[in-house]
């Protein structure tokens, strides 16, 4: 089964709120439900090691003039 955006979102989320001790186990349960590419992407997401040639600060100044300023302050793209 793919896992959606909003699925991938979660379970970060969860690594993000797991105590050290439980992120082996959550990062676990992402990589043992994805192929080996979005394994790659997801990990270059995590490490911000994108190597597209654009920065996320010209990717955000495009999306929205102060939404960089938003993203510093907060680090949420839900708030941008």
């Amino acid at each position: 089964k793919d896992l959606t955006i909003r699925e991938v979102n979660a379970l970060l989320d969860e690594l993000y709120m797991a105590e050290s001790k439980q992120n082996r186990s959550v990062f676990l349960k992402i990589v043992t439900t994805m192929c080996g590419r979005e394994v790659f992407w997801l990990c270059r997401i995590i490490l911000k090691d994108m190597k597209m040639g654009m920065s996320k600060d010209s990717m955000l100044k495009h999306f929205h003039p102060k939404a960089l300023d938003i993203f510093n302050c907060s680090s949420s793209l839900k708030k941008v």
